[in-house]
């Protein structure tokens, strides 16, 4: 899937350094047509890649900040129970 972007960059690249040769030969329609190709995969690709990544972050941050709730839970239960101590 990586190969996508890669290929639509190497394309443009490859196409901007032969601006000269591709209008000689009059292939700017052929160009045109092969970076309009490999623009609409890599913004496939792209649409692809953030809703894959989407709930794997939301899942990742859930886990966090369960962690930080449960840590601050247990540090106020403990606080709370010192405390109560201390009064007795």
């Amino acid at each position: 899937m990586r190969a996508v972007p890669g290929r639509l960059g190497g394309v443009l690249e490859g196409t901007l350094r032969a601006v000269r040769t591709v209008k000689v030969n009059r292939a700017e329609d052929r160009m045109e047509g092969r970076i309009m190709t490999d623009a609409r995969a890599a913004a496939r690709y792209g649409t692809r890649a953030v809703r894959r990544e989407a709930p794997a972050w939301t899942t990742a941050w859930s886990g966090t900040h369960l962690a930080v709730i449960a840590t601050l839970s247990v540090g106020s239960g403990a606080s709370a129970r010192a405390g109560s101590r201390a009064r007795s």
